[in-house]
């Protein structure tokens, strides 16, 4: 997201913004007046599957509000969006710098032109003869195609990439293909940011808060199952390297199109809680992170982390490892998102590749990726945010596992009474007269009875949270239930001489029947049917609806309620047994519920962190991107990607963090960065435990504030300095050195030259010259010349007093 004013973000966030535009094309400028409508159009990771390493090529469409002489294909273009602040100024966010492409259209009957430009992507299309050797790096690898290229990088994105070394040099490919290559190793993307400047950005970005005030009237849809990578597979062509980039126009992406990017099944993926980060399994067949795997079939070789259904990343990449995988797979694999589309009204510091953090209108709120962002600018400003990401279940439903035997032991049980009960999606075969069928659809569940023939359905939409609802009240109700059988089984042996009884009409009928082997009470409305029938060993209770009202139910030995149908469950309910961790997700996670044994900092992904520290909470703050630390409120430390960020009560003052020297990313460092907001460094000791106050001996002032505060501007030092080097001006090629030197049996501190045979030396009230060696008393030199000068000036005198002679 792009630095700009907390007045400039708010403006956009307001109902009420008067907005401005501008253009430059070819050195030209243009405002709202010449300009009907701008299109700005790019994106990070698109595709069905998450995008790593895309290349997509950004651009803007312009139309003209007249006709516009003289353009070219190549053309620079720059546009920049701003909004009137409430002081009167305008405030401009730039949308990058562009190049006209082909399409220059003039419509001569209607005064009109348009224009499409692309950004510097477009330059990138030319073969890449690698100019480093191996084994080299990531960092210098692109360095190298961006100088080839001729493209300017981002210096700061550049120094903060990650160190990662490259056995393997690419042959026959793009520019583009290349660096797409690399940014899938981040893992993330490349991109050229607002400026025109080569970026490789890595999944996590800036977060933007939208709410509903910001988006228009339904105009947000929301994929209610979330997306999750259920694993990745990266191929190589080992005897060729003849892969494009430019295969699928606009959007460059390094999959590789002869490999499926999903696997589809029947069944429908479980709903997980609203949460943006998972560290859990999403399923049985969800694999960790050390589910990797190498293959060489002879034509290739593919590398393997994760599952290999459902979501799958298929991709290719010759300069991918093993290794280098398996960091990216920890990276990737919590990530959870939904697939939504939302049409809001849009902000241009929002870049693509940010998450948003969406604001439905009952208030609950979910993180997603920023994949797709075009934004509109017609008079107003509208824009359209989304992912393309396809959810594909990875559950593959074995009916010989557990499941299905148990399925078995209940159709063998209801055998004895003549009906059966079936978990199938398609109709079951063969039914009879009361059998039961549980449809599953999607994540809800049907129930049928077979009746006169057809199946009629008894109960639809029967999901978890309904059975979660009425557990309390089931448990109620179990006992009730079978004292109601118990009753009826007394008065239908109070009655053995009237095997049946019947009370009823045509439209309602009742009846208790008891035979030599089991008791049936039954009730009929229509083709509506409850019975409970009563044999040794079983007892059937049948309806399209039970209620269990008793304080205490209980399930005893192997009772179970199946899980297909089990959505969600209370935690409240759970009191007892081993609950597997992998299998479900716990959100705000009070530090008071844990209570024994250890958290595995491996397993823990900082978005599930919902800033719970408790009593802590105004100290420590903890968000994807950053750790906070506060003092009285304010911001006094914050530990990011890049280092260390200091603070000077919620004002930032400098940064601490490594770097590498400017062009040459192997050459690497410590640097210590003042902010224009910081007005001196120092170093200080404290000489006492009991001392207050710290004592600065080193110092550096800058010269805004050295006359405010009465110090001088630059480095001071407050404690003896010793050099162990020479001291080289600017510019200078000798040095000057301090070393000891024994003059008159005492050793001292001499400034000498480069051939340390020349200097000089202060030893108490004396100054000695050194020269070849031999240290001359300058005093003595002094009083030598002053001597021999009073001695001239005698004999200067003595010769003028001899006067002169002249000839008569």
């Amino acid at each position: 997201m792009l630095k700009q004013s907390d007045a400039f973000n708010k403006m956009f966030a307001s109902d009420s913004r008067t907005l401005s535009i501008k253009a430059t094309v070819a050195g030209k400028d243009y405002t709202a007046d010449d300009l009907t409508s701008v299109e700005y159009d790019s994106a990070a990771m698109t595709g069905e599957t998450m995008g790593i390493g895309s290349t997509y090529e950004n651009s803007v469409k312009i139309t003209f509000a007249n006709l516009v002489e003289g353009i070219k294909a190549k053309d620079e273009v720059t546009v920049s969006i701003g909004a009137k602040l409430s002081d009167g100024t305008v405030e401009y966010a730039p949308m990058g710098v562009f190049y006209v492409d082909d399409d220059i259209s003039m419509d001569r009957n209607n005064n009109v032109t348009e224009i499409t430009a692309d950004d510097a992507m477009c330059m990138l299309e030319g073969v890449y003869t690698p100019k480093v050797t191996v084994p080299t790096n990531l960092s210098a690898m692109a360095l190298d195609i961006a100088n080839q290229a001729g493209v300017p990088i981002n210096q700061d994105n550049f120094s903060k990439l990650p160190v990662i070394g490259l056995s393997r040099l690419p042959k026959n490919q793009t520019y583009r293909t290349v660096l797409g290559w690399l940014a899938m190793m981040i893992p993330g993307y490349a991109t050229f940011d607002r400026s025109g400047q080569l970026c490789l950005r890595g999944i996590t970005g800036s977060e933007y808060a939208v709410t509903p005030d910001e988006y228009e009237f339904q105009g947000l849809t929301k994929n209610e199952n979330p997306y999750t990578v259920a694993g990745i597979t990266i191929t190589q062509d080992t005897s060729t390297d003849d892969y494009s980039a430019t295969d699928s126009g606009n959007s460059v992406n390094t999959s590789d199109t002869s490999a499926s990017a999903t696997a589809t099944d029947d069944s429908d993926s479980d709903n997980s809680p609203d949460t943006d980060v998972d560290t859990g399994d999403t399923d049985d067949s969800s694999t960790d992170d050390t589910n990797t795997n190498t293959t060489d079939d002879g034509d290739g070789v593919t590398f393997q982390a994760g599952a290999t259904t459902g979501s799958v990343i298929a991709v290719q990449n010759n300069l991918m490892t093993q290794d280098i995988l398996d960091d990216m797979w920890k990276v990737i694999q919590p990530i959870q998102y939904y697939p939504y589309t939302l049409n809001w009204f849009g902000n241009p510091a929002v870049e693509a590749g940010d998450w948003l953090e969406i604001s439905d209108t009952q208030g609950n709120k979910f993180t997603v990726p920023n994949n797709s962002y075009v934004l509109t600018f017609d008079g107003g400003l509208s824009a359209v945010s989304s992912t393309g990401e396809t959810v594909t279940s990875g559950n593959i439903w074995d009916y010989h596992g557990s499941l299905n035997q148990t399925i078995k032991q209940i159709t063998r049980q209801l055998n004895a009474v003549g009906t059966y009960t079936f978990y199938t999606e398609s109709d079951p075969a063969d039914p009879h007269e009361g059998d039961l069928w549980y449809k599953p659809i999607g994540d809800k569940t049907e129930l049928y009875v077979y009746s006169k023939g057809k199946w009629v359905l008894m109960v639809n939409d029967l999901t978890g949270k309904q059975i979660s609802d009425q557990v309390d009240q089931a448990q109620k109700d179990i006992k009730n239930a079978l004292a109601v059988a118990d009753a009826a089984n007394t008065q239908a042996a109070n009655n053995e001489k009237d095997l049946q009884l019947k009370i009823g009409t045509d439209e309602f009928n009742s009846s208790i029947s008891e035979l030599t082997n089991d008791i049936n009470l039954r009730v009929k409305t229509g083709d509506l049917i409850s019975q409970i029938n009563t044999e040794a060993g079983q007892v059937l209770i049948q309806s399209g609806k039970i209620l269990l009202d008793s304080p205490t139910v209980t399930f005893a030995d192997k009772a179970f309620i199946p899980d297909a149908v089990i959505k969600n469950i209370s935690a409240t309910k759970i009191t007892a047994g081993l609950m597997d961790a992998s299998q479900f997700v716990v959100e705000n996670l009070s530090g008071y519920g844990i209570t024994s044994h250890t958290i595995s900092a491996d397993k823990l992904t900082v978005d599930a962190i919902q800033v719970g520290l408790n009593d802590m909470g105004d100290v420590i703050k903890i968000n994807p991107k950053t750790l906070g630390f506060y003092s009285d409120g304010n911001l006094s430390l914050e530990l990011n990607e890049s280092g260390q960020h200091i603070f000077s009560a919620g004002t930032s003052v400098g940064y601490i963090n490594g770097s590498h020297w400017d062009s040459h990313p192997e050459v690497n460092g410590l640097t210590f960065d003042l902010d224009p907001t910081g007005d001196y460094m120092a170093w200080g000791y404290k000489t006492n435990s009991t001392d207050k106050d710290y004592m600065t001996q080193l110092q550096w002032i800058s010269k805004g504030v050295a006359s405010k505060i009465g110090q001088e501007a630059g480095f001071s030092f407050s404690d003896v300095v010793r050099f162990n080097g020479g001291i080289l001006p600017h510019g200078g090629s000798i040095p000057l050195s301090f070393y000891n030197y024994t003059v008159d049996g005492s050793n001292t501190g001499v400034l000498l030259g480069a051939n340390t045979s020349s200097g000089i030396d202060y030893t108490g009230n004396t100054v000695y010259l050194i020269y070849g060696g031999t240290a001359y008393d300058l005093g003595q030199v002094v009083n030598q010349v002053i001597t021999i000068n009073g001695q001239i000036s005698d004999i200067i005198s003595a010769i003028n007093s001899l006067g002169s002679s002249s000839n008569e």
